[in-house]
């Protein structure tokens, strides 16, 4: 008796469905994923701890917490994290991973390919507080704010956008230099990532009457970059702050800020 298309076709789908919860419900055991999770960053100085991996039904997976560490300094934690593996990345050998939980109070959400060649990370963040963030105090960015933002990252290379606003900063001391930052309200910015270097595009933070742009690079564990600061005439009137970056004074409104330090990471 010869079989209708659509037989051969219901077949194949069941083939491929049971291939699908093979893989997933005997092959990537809760231990296996967690290997390919935590060696992602094999081969940089980045690692990354899982704690109490489960894996549900229906390719879900949550964690209690999940921390991403560089040279033993913790960066940042993402609390109550939960996922889900795309079921046609494991036909094809790939394991992606879409996920989300909480960092800083906020929530971010993703999407990570664990092998198969991308190994393509995109992340986003939104409403997190910075102060529950470790990596701001490590660059020395001390304080309040909420943050937002996006990474995409391939290969090692990629390149991020963030925007704080709210902020309340702490003067910060960036190799002997002492920066007000106190005097600004928020700021936004982009950066490309390289596998050594990370490139300043555009950086700006604003205050009530002064404005500054970043530029620079930061490779190797140490800063070489560049605050130009420009405060409007009647703050510097009336803003003491200013005297403490009086000796990089350029011109009337307008001061260079040399920001060279080493990384406390």
């Amino acid at each position: 008796m010869k079989r209708s298309p659509v037989i051969w076709f219901l077949c194949a789908v069941a083939a491929a469905l049971i291939l699908i919860f093979g893989l997933y419900s005997i092959v990537f055991s809760d231990s296996m994923i967690k290997g390919l999770i935590e060696n992602s960053l094999k081969g940089s100085d980045l690692s990354v701890e899982i704690t109490n991996l489960k894996k549900g039904i229906f390719f879900s997976l949550s964690s209690d917490r999940i921390t991403l560490k560089k040279s033993g300094n913790v960066l940042l934690s993402i609390d109550n994290a939960s996922g889900k593996i795309n079921p046609l990345s494991l036909i094809m050998m790939r394991l992606t991973l879409h996920f989300d939980g909480v960092i800083g109070g906020g929530r971010m959400n993703g999407a990570i390919n664990l092998f198969g060649g991308k190994n393509l990370t995109t992340i986003g963040i939104s409403d997190a507080h910075i102060e529950e963030i470790p990596f701001f105090a490590l660059i020395g960015l001390n304080g309040s704010g909420v943050l937002s933002g996006g990474l995409k990252l391939q290969n090692g290379s990629g390149e991020t956008r963030v925007e704080i606003r709210e902020a309340r900063f702490k003067t910060g001391n960036f190799g002997g230099v002492t920066v007000p930052l106190e005097m600004f309200d928020g700021a936004r910015g982009a950066l490309t990532i390289g596998r050594s270097m990370l490139k300043v595009v555009s950086f700006s933070m604003e205050g009530r009457g002064i404005y500054a742009r970043i530029k620079g690079n930061v490779a190797g564990g140490q800063t070489d970059l560049t605050m130009e600061l420009m405060p409007e005439k009647t703050f510097s009137e009336h803003n003491p702050l200013l005297s403490l970056v009086e000796s990089y004074k350029v011109s009337p409104g307008f001061y260079s800020i040399p920001i060279k330090s080493t990384l406390n990471f």
